[in-house]
């Protein structure tokens, strides 16, 4: 044996650093823009409920649409907060304000400026240090008011003058308002201001004021002096017009609405539309006056929340109404299109969630453009280049789904076509086979008219039209097994029976079982089933017969309380999960099982008390439990879990409860609900942010595994050195390998040098230097930032000539003037591939020799070259060209190459050589119907024999 000469490379595993997170925090899922109360998986998809009515991907507080279709005309611009002012720069651009502090993931604290482009200007950022309520331009200036005290690099109480290049503060100009400004419009010298001070420019002013666009001072003629604040200003010609919570001005009774004199501030004494509540907005299109707020009357007739009015007498108009059913905050004209932005359900005639674009003839929605929005649209701007929304939303362009969905596992994507629509919040889902069971306070779901509890059907979300237990309240929890529905929650009767608070129900009419009635004497907040036991959790104190305090174990045929488990929960208990033998509860507890457990606990199924080992010493309300395996994943209201800082979403080990080091989400609001798919965890609760990032009421985290190695194999051994391959699976982190090897089984005394893969794929090494002979054992070590993986074993023997002749070759068909072989793969027996010989009627004794030049059809000896199979996963070889009638003698002789000329080959040529002796089939015509007799390897003889039909 020569010596082996190869650099060792030493290693640990110790070295690898597991401070990275074990998990990704999904971005891109969508979010609903209301709580989330219960989530619950299968392998296709996974449903969830709460009291949402809008689904969609995160947008931020304000975003571009398209006047004519109300898309989206730019990339988001992702402001991470609200919008609550917005303006046209004059050149297709906006200044926007609110209380945000990043647009686009560059810092702007509460004031940006839009590029016409979409894109952020990055050289204007005045950074103001509180909320930006309202922006008006005039010349190169830019007027900003709202509730800071610096801005633009000054100290600038409530409002300030920017130079529209640099956002910087006018020096000269500070009008000093002792409280906050909500509305300015300028006109010429003259800049109006509107809000709920008491001072500005020196001067005693109430409300509203008139500012020199130079000096910032008050001018001391112009008093309206309301009897309240002032939201909104507009003007138009000698014009003031103003809204707001007032009801005098101008020295005139004006309730929330007054068109002043721009010279002495008084009220216009033809001018009196009286609004029964506040006024919000104005806007002026010539003789039309468009206002809206929260109002129901004007002139105490009934008109909701929007009306146009004529600028000569206040009369509203009686042909243009739009009737909201909720307030408008913003209205932007644009040609004949009035957009409205507010916070309705309904507008001009159609179903608008909070925007719309109204015809200014009749006041009728448009029918094509519908842009749904989540939440509050506070501000419209139109130009040339689109409608800037802004507002306290986080969705824009979403859809409306009320209180239940369903996302396809696969895709991620929102399934569309399942639309329940229940009218009223989710609390509790439940899968069976089918059949997908929902509870809350809903009347109305799939179509049909059900109180607080259906079954709906999987494919379209219809409810089952014989299935209506009609629960008199509140459903908070619903567990299947097999063909019953156990149902907890705050109701008295369902299912046609008297049943307080928990029932069992059928899964055919939704009757309640007549014969189990455990009665609990307050609510039901859990369910988990086990065998023939049902676990419940609650508030209650009785139930099943028994004095139970929260928490209690129920046979499942007549709903008594076991006698001998009583865990004695000093609180309630709001969640359940079952693992095998061990029942974790959550809760608000301090005691439970005989021990002192904090909110969440780990109990005996047999007797109910608290495991000893396990103790997370959760320090608050543990709301939902889902189990995966050897992990506990529990979400609520908690800070602290597992002695670890976990913020409201925590996994637990199953073994102590102590918390996982590298997985700590960080919800910013509480986890209700936690459902597992594959490695896919989904939470849902009334959080506003996951890890830093803007995930509402809904989140997706992937989790990372440690990678997994299979097929370890070896490709081929040639000249000193062997190829290898294996397939690794990453788990979705960047993992190292490499490969280790020596000349015993389980002594890995080398490695190759570590390689990184990214993806999914075939790890593939070259050794090298071996010694000639040598037996060699070799593993694959994976390792990323999770764990180490080890492959299984392999060997081989370090020889240039194969290790062995192929143990299969025999004859698969016979086709008169062609011969077709299977024979086992080269590379089952470490060789790159084979080269077959035949010679017709004798045997022969040539065989190839190393380095020799060969082809198909060529001779070695007195033998011919019928096939060279340089496939090493090859399976079947073809001789073709021969004479039929004729009988062959056939040998294959296994080879190893470098892969690049079959004259590098060494061909194994001692031993047994397998070997076939073949007649080639006669033509029908001649022999009429054969039959194959026989087949005879290493030399046997295929006997071909005649039948006459």
């Amino acid at each position: 044996m020569r010596s082996l000469y190869i650099f060792l490379l030493l290693f640990s595993t110790n070295y690898i650093s597991y401070s990275q997170n074990s998990f990704e925090i999904d971005v891109n899922t969508l979010i609903a823009n209301e709580t989330v109360f219960s989530i619950v998986s299968n392998n296709a998809y996974t449903y969830f409920g709460g009291s949402f009515k809008m689904l969609g991907k995160y947008t931020g507080g304000g975003d571009i649409v398209t006047s004519s279709s109300g898309t989206t005309s730019f990339d988001n611009l992702y402001i991470d907060g609200e919008v609550e002012c917005s303006v046209s720069d004059g050149s297709g651009g906006w200044y926007i304000g609110g209380e945000f502090s990043q647009v686009a993931g560059v810092t702007r604290n509460r004031i940006a400026h839009i590029n016409s482009d979409g894109t952020l200007d990055l050289d204007w950022n005045p950074n103001s240090n509180s909320r930006v309520k309202c922006i008006a331009i005039g010349g190169n200036f830019i007027y900003v008011g709202g509730d800071f005290s610096n801005i633009g690099g000054q100290a600038r109480n409530h409002l300030a003058k920017l130079n529209n290049t640099n956002g910087s503060a006018d020096l000269s100009w500070n009008p000093n308002s002792n409280r906050g400004i909500e509305a300015i419009a300028v006109s010429g010298n003259d800049i109006y201001v509107g809000g709920w001070f008491s001072q500005i420019g020196g001067l005693a002013k109430s409300y509203v004021a008139k500012l020199n666009n130079t000096n910032g001072n008050a001018e001391a003629n112009w008093s309206p002096n309301p009897a309240s604040a002032i939201r909104c200003i507009a003007l138009s010609g000698n014009d003031v017009y103003v809204g707001g919570y007032f009801s005098t001005i101008g020295g005139q009774t004006r309730n929330k609405i007054a068109k002043l004199n721009n010279t002495n501030g008084d009220a216009d004494p033809s001018w009196s539309p009286t609004v029964s509540t506040a006024v919000h907005c104005i806007s002026i299109d010539g003789n039309n006056i468009y206002i809206g707020g929260g109002f129901t009357k004007i002139n105490n007739i009934t008109i909701n929340k929007i009306a146009r009015l004529n600028n000569t007498n206040g009369d509203f108009d009686p042909t243009w109404k739009p009737e909201a059913n909720g307030d408008v905050n913003s209205i932007a004209i644009s040609g004949d299109d009035i957009f409205v932005g507010g916070y309705f359900s309904t507008v001009g005639g159609q179903s608008r969630a909070n925007v719309a674009k109204l015809n200014n003839t009749n006041g009728n929605a448009d029918i094509n453009w519908n842009t749904s929005v989540s939440k509050d649209v506070r501000t419209i701007s139109v130009n040339e280049n689109g409608v800037f929304l802004g507002g306290i939303f986080t969705i824009l362009g979403g859809l409306q789904f009320n209180y239940l969905a369903r996302i396809n596992n696969a895709t991620g994507k929102l399934d569309e076509s399942w639309k329940p629509n229940p009218n009223d919040l989710i609390y509790s889902i439940a899968l069976s086979e089918d059949d997908v069971y929902t509870g809350g306070n809903f009347t109305n779901i799939g179509g049909e008219s059900r109180n607080r509890i259906a079954k709906l059907n999987n494919t379209n979300g219809n409810a089952d039209p014989s299935w209506n237990p009609n629960a008199n309240s509140s459903i908070r929890c619903i567990a299947v097994s097999g063909n019953d529905i156990y149902v907890g929650g705050i109701f008295t009767t369902i299912g046609g029976q008297t049943r307080s608070r928990i029932a069992k129900l059928n899964n055919s009419n939704g009757n309640a079982d007549p014969s189990w009635n455990p009665d609990a004497n307050n609510y039901v907040f859990a369910l988990a089933t086990s065998n023939n036991d049902v676990y419940v959790g609650g508030e209650f104190t009785n139930i099943g017969g028994q004095s139970r305090n929260n928490v209690a174990k129920l046979n499942n045929t007549n709903g008594n309380a076991d006698p001998s488990w009583n865990p004695n929960a000093d609180q309630e208990i709001r969640s359940m999960a079952i693992s095998g033998d061990d029942i974790f509860v959550g809760g608000s507890f301090e005691e439970i099982g005989g021990q002192t457990r904090t909110n969440i606990a780990k109990l005996n199924n047999t007797n109910g008390n608290a495991i000893l080992d396990w103790n997370s010493n959760t320090n608050n309300d543990v709301y939902s439990i889902a189990v995966s395996g050897n992990d506990i994943y529990i979400g609520g209201n908690f800070s602290n879990s597992g002695g670890e800082s976990r913020n409201r979403i925590a996994k637990l080990n199953n073994t102590n409860g102590n918390a996982d080091a590298n997985w700590s989400p960080d919800a910013n609001g509480t986890v209700w609900a936690i459902s597992i798919n594959n490695n896919n965890i989904y939470f849902g609760g009334s959080f506003k942010k996951v890890g830093g990032n803007n995930l509402e009421y809904f989140a997706k985290i992937n989790n990372f595994l440690a990678p997994s190695i299979s097929n370890p194999n070896i490709v081929k051994v040639y000249d000193n050195s062997a190829t290898l391959t294996s397939q690794i699976t990453i788990n979705g982190l960047t993992t190292t390998y490499t490969y280790e090897y020596g000349t015993s089984s389980g002594n890995y005394s080398a490695t190759t040098t570590s390689k990184e893969i990214t993806a999914n794929g075939s790890a593939t090494v070259v050794l090298s230097g071996l010694d000639a002979d040598d037996e060699y054992f070799v593993r694959v070590r994976a390792i990323n930032t999770i764990g180490i993986s080890y492959s299984s074993e392999i060997s081989f023997i370090n020889t240039n000539t194969p290790q062995n002749h192929t143990a299969t070759f025999t004859l698969a068909r016979n086709e008169i003037t062609q011969l077709i072989f299977n024979h086992q793969s080269a590379q089952s027996i470490g060789a790159s591939g084979y080269i077959i010989l035949y010679k017709q009627g004798s045997s022969f004794t040539g065989v190839p020799v190393d380095g020799g030049n060969y082809s198909v059809g060529g001779t070695i000896g007195d033998a011919t070259i019928g096939a060279i199979i340089t496939d090493a996963n090859a399976i079947e070889a073809t001789i073709s060209g021969l004479t039929k009638d004729v009988q062959y003698h056939i040998k294959i002789y296994p080879f190893n190459w470098d892969g690049s000329d079959i004259t590098t080959a060494e061909y194994k040529t001692d031993g047994d050589v397998p070997s076939l002796t073949v007649v080639t089939v006669p033509t029908l015509g001649e022999w009429g119907m054969m039959a194959f007799v026989g087949l005879m390897a290493f030399g046997g003889v295929f006997f071909v024999r005649k039948r006459i039909v």
